[in-house]
């Protein structure tokens, strides 16, 4: 219902059910959803979109510790992502590649800097590099 809150720990184990039938393609499909449903700040490029995950991400939920998306622009095509949110992987990087298609980005790639750290094997967080082709460096 619109204007309703629902517990998070409801749409978390949403999530677990689409990954357990459907697999981790179907959570990142709903990832890449998120940045046309959600309440998102306005965006001016890929670089402010990434950085404004995270109060997206906090107007959107409400009550406790939820965690954080804490991004760092490394260079003019990439950025560092830090998520210690309870989210899935696969799900989070799906965020990732809906708001790079905002911005006709197509290759948007997210590589996991310490894949040992990665919350699928119960570490509490995902540290992510991302790179993109940006129309000056596809000219080149």
């Amino acid at each position: 219902k619109p204007n309703s809150w629902y517990p998070m720990q409801s749409f978390l184990n949403v999530l677990r059910e689409i990954s357990g039938e459907f697999g981790d393609r179907e959570l990142f499909a709903v990832g890449r959803k998120i940045p046309f449903w959600a309440d998102f700040p306005k965006i001016k490029n890929l670089h402010d979109g990434l950085s404004k995950i995270d109060i997206a991400y906090h107007n959107n939920h409400r009550g406790g510790e939820i965690g954080h998306y804490r991004y760092t622009k490394l260079a003019e095509n990439k950025g560092r992502m830090i998520c210690d949110n309870p989210y899935p992987c696969r799900f989070d990087q799906g965020i990732f590649h809906g708001l790079a298609e905002n911005f006709d980005i197509k290759d948007l790639k997210v590589t996991h800097r310490e894949i040992s750290l990665c919350r699928r094997y119960g570490n509490i967080l995902c540290d992510y590099i991302l790179e993109w082709e940006t129309e000056a460096s596809s000219q080149s």
